[in-house]
């Protein structure tokens, strides 16, 4: 047991030092009085002692050995008097940060001697003291309160799983509604625009076959009212003419085939269009999650694919679109059907 006069002093200095603890931002920095010199080195050996000070009033330290009390009590009243340092340190005196490096010192020296001291005889006194229940009691309101806020916040998640995913759908429909009218403009956008340039190079196609048309008429009659008389006065007067035949078929073909090109583009853009607007109304309808996948694919191909307009020939053949989009709707289903067994 230590000695009563012993045990006084020890509360006393840790009495001082806990008085000190509202001024305790004076004690890291002053910027008016210090400018950019501070004490932050030793704000935890700060925090420390002020912390080790309350905690010693509260425990019953009547307990430790005399030598123990005697040395923790010497350390803190140091600890004490650096304070005062510390309020009448000032930028002034000869070499500032030297002067301050050197109370930093002094103090955090004092700090951990003191924790030295006392520090493994905590545990003990607070046990005594019955503080280590009061701990227990305190983490378990903690914990209990902290579970309650996990189950408040997994419930409000709940409550609002449901609107979010309304909300996303609906945002996603917004989404897909907004890309589809874009995409159907811009399609008939340039379905009008092939349709105007299959309009012009119809003119010149009417021209250049009307001139073969002509040409070929008036070399029948020609050589009907007028024999050639000897080989080469024939070969020369055919020549030409079939020459000028063959120039004006192949630009009216040429042409033509613009033609065709152009209708055939308008076509196909005219049924990206439709089909867009098609596959709104199927993915709407639709409540199966995989129907909607197989429309989104099987449209997205129709969309795409190589469409036979009948303007020019079709390049590639594929299977019929209907047998694959049920087919993959029979498939997903098949799939859920066996994951839910």
């Amino acid at each position: 047991m230590a000695n009563e006069t012993l045990v006084k002093q020890l509360d006393e200095v840790c009495e001082a030092i806990a008085a000190l603890i509202p001024k305790r931002k004076t004690y890291i920095e002053r910027p008016q009085k210090w400018g950019e010199i501070s004490f932050e080195i030793i704000e935890r050996d700060i925090d420390n002692v002020f912390w080790l000070a309350q905690e010693i009033t509260n425990l019953p330290t009547n307990i430790l050995p005399d030598n123990i009390v005697q040395s923790t009590t010497s350390h803190l009243t140091n600890a004490n008097a650096i304070f005062s340092e510390i309020e009448g340190f000032t930028i002034s005196q000869g070499d500032p940060v030297s002067l301050r490096d050197q109370i930093a010192g002094r103090f955090m020296g004092e700090v951990q001697n003191a924790m030295s001291s006392i520090g493994i005889w905590l545990p003990v006194l607070a046990l005594r003291a019955g503080e280590m229940e009061n701990w227990a009691a305190k983490m378990k309101n903690t914990s209990a309160e902290a579970t309650k806020i996990l189950q408040d916040t997994n419930e409000y998640a709940s409550e609002q799983k449901d609107e979010i995913k309304k909300i996303a759908e609906a945002a996603r429909i917004a989404a897909g509604e907004a890309g589809a009218a874009e995409f159907t403009v811009q399609f008939d956008r340039e379905a009008a625009i092939f349709e105007a340039r299959s309009k012009r190079w119809l003119w010149p196609t009417a021209i250049f076959s009307a001139l073969a048309l002509v040409l070929s008429v008036a070399l029948v009659f020609g050589f009907l009212g007028k024999i050639p008389e000897n080989v080469w006065e024939a070969a020369y007067g055919l020549g030409g003419r079939v020459i000028a035949i063959s120039v004006l078929f192949y630009a009216a073909v040429w042409s033509g085939r613009i033609v065709l090109a152009n209708m055939h583009l308008a076509s196909v853009n005219k049924h990206r269009a439709v089909s867009i607007q098609t596959l709104q109304a199927f993915h709407k309808t639709a409540e199966d999650a995989a129907a909607k996948d197989a429309v989104v694919l099987e449209a997205a191909r129709a969309v795409y694919e190589n469409v036979p307009s009948g303007y020019i020939g079709r390049q590639a053949t594929e299977g019929g679109a209907g047998g694959r989009t049920l087919e993959l709707i029979r498939n997903a289903r098949s799939v859920r059907t066996s994951d839910a067994e």
